[in-house]
């Protein structure tokens, strides 16, 4: 699990990597607002920023299995 602003709003959600389902959940509060399938297991996930330019949107790094798959919002 790590928590990020997404937007760089200063709103930060929940990202988590569920075991079980094997998607990578956003989460607000108690509502999911965005999931994407996974190919396999994920067994860690992170969350960092690759630019200290505006808007700061950071990238999540899911580890799954061997390969690392990484998100980030446009």
């Amino acid at each position: 699990m790590a928590l990020a602003d997404l937007n760089d709003d200063g709103d930060f959600k929940l990202v988590t990597a569920d075991f079980r389902s094997k998607r990578l959940k956003v989460f607000m509060g108690t509502n999911v607002l965005h999931t994407t399938t996974l190919a396999s297991t994920p067994t860690a996930v992170t969350v960092f920023y690759s630019a200290s330019s505006k808007p700061m949107i950071p990238i999540i790094a899911v580890a799954v299995e061997h390969p690392v798959y990484y998100f980030k919002e446009y």
